[in-house]
């Protein structure tokens, strides 16, 4: 559309646009002078857009001294980053992303809307973000696609409910699906089903290939497929991953997002070493204590999660 039909239309009334735009759009529509509302629609936690804001009032070389320095008004003392790779991590923001330059920070900060996230989980990154831009933030509430209600979504596939259909004891299942978010260094991925394998636990772990490997299966250490045969899956394939979730059989779901730890409680962080990564050693150790009916930290988590599913609401 040329600037001159949007500036005659009576229809063209909202933009949303993606996040690499949003840097762009809600200038473009302030131009117009034509009451065109632009909105920034955030799929990540409202706290990741809050760290945006308090790291953006430090400039990046005193980042690295002000490790953990809060902006006033930012209320949250569990989710904060820790000194040294979590801090290094957060330097992408000063760099610029995509068309004019802008970086990350600058998207975030001239956003005109933000529809994101729930009072119940994220209500006082909200609160934050609100006072801080100036302008109300609208606020979804969980949001389902049509795989996550029962009545609509598909079977699970056949191979899968054959293989989960084999266990019979509920939550004993651990289910890791990172397919979407990184691709690992070759001995990175191999640490990980090492890990899983050192637990002794069933588990359904779901990956991108690792670099330089054309398949999974070439990623594999020694022996480790006849190891963990008939109670073990490594798969780099895309699954339904709403559906293996609403099976009783699991009873562990790794990812990774620190507001489960640190502020629902419902999760444990995997112990990481220096370099920011972790052993085989600390994955078992986290998956075993969550997975321990009888681990008194696991059973508190479980306990947390049952009291989020209640004030949540199921999809319709």
């Amino acid at each position: 559309m040329e600037l001159n039909e949007v500036e005659s239309s009576n229809n063209f009334h909202i933009a949303m646009f993606p996040f690499f735009l949003m840097g762009h759009v809600p200038e473009f529509t302030r131009k117009l002078g034509v009451g065109i509302k632009s909105i920034y629609y955030i799929t990540t936690a409202a706290v990741v857009h809050a760290f945006s804001i308090v790291l953006g009032k430090i400039t990046a070389p005193a980042l690295l001294k002000q490790l953990r320095d809060l902006h006033p008004g930012y209320q949250s003392q569990n989710v904060v980053l820790l000194p040294g790779r979590e801090i290094r991590s957060m330097l992408v923001l000063w760099k610029p992303f995509g068309l004019g330059g802008l970086t990350f920070y600058q998207r975030f900060a001239n956003a005109s809307q933000k529809v994101t996230t729930c009072r119940e989980i994220e209500g006082h990154f909200y609160d934050y973000l609100s006072a801080h831009h100036k302008r109300p933030m609208l606020l979804t509430g969980p949001v389902y696609g049509l795989d996550d209600s029962n009545k609509n979504s598909p079977p699970l596939e056949d191979m899968w409910a054959k293989w989960l259909g084999g266990f019979e004891e509920a939550g004993t299942v651990v289910f890791c699906a990172f397919r979407n978010q990184l691709i690992l260094e070759k001995d990175q991925f191999q640490e990980l089903v090492l890990g899983f394998e050192l637990t002794g636990l069933t588990f359904f772990y779901i990956f991108k290939p690792p670099a330089a490997c054309a398949t999974i299966e070439k990623a594999f250490p020694s022996g480790f497929e006849e190891r963990v045969k008939g109670r073990g899956v490594v798969f780099g394939g895309w699954v339904q991953q709403t559906a293996i979730l609403s099976y009783p059989l699991v009873g562990c779901f790794i990812m990774n997002t620190m507001i489960l730890v640190k502020e629902l409680k419902v999760a444990i962080e995997v112990e990481r070493e220096e370099n920011g990564w972790f052993s085989k050693e600390s994955l078992s150790k986290t998956s075993t204590t969550m997975m321990d009916k009888e681990n008194e930290l696991g059973v508190s988590l479980k306990n947390n999660l049952a009291k989020w599913r209640r004030i949540l609401p199921e999809p319709e």
